[in-house]
């Protein structure tokens, strides 16, 4: 298994950050090998995923720890891919999001570990950052939204 480890800073609260990542259905919003989300109750997922031109569908999981400001996830069988995200309150206004990913079956390099993967880690946390920092409004509306 290839272990594989990336954060970045985000000029917003670490709670409103949290809100919008601890809800699956935002995910195709981030990450861009995810097209479609369907929760199938008590943190059990179906989920549909665009890699290298295929698409596929898979079984997976996802909790929430708000307490400590993360969620864990990962795909059920063969497929060997498990990951947690930590949201981390910085300077007022600002959190650090960490990713952490275990992840089985990519082409590897000497070092074992996939390129491709951290390009999907980098692109997701700098997409992530973008939302968080050029539509704040969009994540406090979904923070809102289930508020209400």
């Amino acid at each position: 298994m290839s272990d594989y480890m990336a954060s970045i800073l985000i000029g917003m609260p670490a709670d409103d950050v949290f809100d919008f990542v601890s809800r699956p259905e935002n995910m195709p919003r981030y990450l861009d090998h995810v097209a479609s989300i369907q929760s199938k109750g008590e943190g059990k997922l179906e989920i549909v995923c665009q890699i290298d031109g295929n698409q596929f569908q898979a079984a997976g999981w996802f909790e929430v720890d708000a307490h400590h400001l993360m969620t864990r996830w990962g795909a059920e069988g063969d497929l060997g891919y498990v990951g947690h995200m930590t949201v981390t309150p910085m300077d007022e206004g600002t959190c650090k999001v960490e990713v952490h990913l275990l992840f089985a079956g990519a082409e590897k390099d000497a070092n074992g570990r996939d390129d491709r993967v951290w390009k999907a880690i980098d692109d997701a946390l700098d997409c992530l950052k973008s939302i968080s920092e050029n539509s704040p409004q969009m994540l406090i509306a979904y923070r809102n939204s289930y508020m209400a």
